[in-house]
């Protein structure tokens, strides 16, 4: 399976939020039972599901990859992991990625951001932005030189930062469509309404 199947699987998540989460997942059990890489995802989209709070709803999954988002903190040294599950094995075999898949998955109190091979190794590696302890966060438009092998229309691309109130701060850069799916979920979520 390659990026744009990953990226194809949580567009069509995206499509069916707000039916029953088991409908969504395939369901925990059967998505450990898939044998096919869509039952690795579903088994993601299962474990997520798996996180939400009382009172908590899923948004959106925005899917990032090397390509079409920042790769700097997925490639070269930062890009290294050894896969200890048999989950986390099969899919490095059928994805041929360590840390290049990663998702933003919008809720209606957080915004959730994990490495999907290490989410599959542990379900508590994630990072969690609750927006009661947001500061501030934002999207800068930008022009990517076209040296720099990200595709986008036009080389427009826009980064996003978070920074929280104890001073921790998320960045990365998003794609055209990826901020659309923001800007989607802002519309379901006061939380997002200043996008």
């Amino acid at each position: 399976m390659n990026e744009n199947e990953f990226v194809s699987f949580f567009e069509d998540v995206n499509k069916l939020l707000g039916e029953d989460p088991d409908k969504i997942s395939g369901g925990l059990k059967a998505a450990e039972k898939g044998e096919s890489s869509l039952g690795l995802l579903r088994l993601v989209v299962a474990k997520t599901i798996a996180l939400k709070k009382d009172e908590e709803a899923i948004t959106c999954f925005i899917p990032l990859t090397n390509s079409k988002n920042s790769g700097f903190g997925s490639a070269g040294y930062t890009g290294m992991y050894i896969p200890k599950s048999q989950e986390s094995k099969r899919y490095l075999n059928e994805f041929s990625d360590l840390r290049g898949n990663r998702l933003l998955v919008i809720t209606t109190h957080r915004i959730i951001y994990l490495t999907v091979i290490e989410f599959l190794d542990d379900d508590s590696q994630y990072i969690s932005y609750d927006f009661s302890n947001v500061k501030a966060m934002n999207l800068q438009p930008r022009k990517i030189e076209k040296s720099i092998k990200i595709t986008s229309e036009n080389n427009s691309y826009f980064v996003l930062n978070i920074a929280t109130l104890n001073g921790h701060v998320y960045s990365d850069i998003l794609a055209p469509i990826d901020v659309q799916a923001l800007l989607n979920a802002s519309k379901k979520n006061l939380n997002l309404a200043h996008f």
